[in-house]
């Protein structure tokens, strides 16, 4: 079996499986939390006049289409927003089919870490790279 190019045996090909699995239930999962526990009629309690850096081509994307029925989002939609340093996703609810979708506000990239792989935004790891 291969995984990005190079030969891995059975049992890391599950690992790798598993791992995607678990990644994609537990997004599923709280976009579902959030969409049962967090409605909000407004965006003031959204926003709360805080700052974020947010790459626009990230965003206008991710705003193309709801990813339940494909119909164009608006950011006034937003019922929830997750921070994640200097980056967020905000979760907006779709007009149409009343689905969640999550929006990045900027691009990620792999880490590795003691549990395995993971994602980190740009925005906080050059930040960081800054600091040093």
């Amino acid at each position: 079996m291969r995984h990005k190019g190079r030969i891995i045996s059975a049992k890391t090909s599950k690992k790798f499986s598993n791992l995607k699995l678990s990644t994609k239930k537990e997004e599923e999962e709280c976009v579902e939390e959030i969409y049962t526990t967090e409605e909000f009629d407004s965006q003031a309690n959204v926003w709360n006049g805080e700052r974020r850096v947010i790459e626009l081509d990230i965003l206008i994307e991710g705003l193309r289409s709801c990813v339940h029925c494909s119909n164009p989002l608006r950011l006034e939609w937003c019922v929830s927003e997750r921070k994640y340093g200097l980056a967020s996703i905000f979760y907006i609810k779709c007009s149409e089919c009343n689905g969640i979708s999550p929006v990045y506000t900027g691009e990620k990239h792999n880490t590795a870490n003691k549990s395995g792989p993971a994602k980190c935004f740009d925005v906080n790891t050059k930040l960081a790279a800054d600091f040093e």
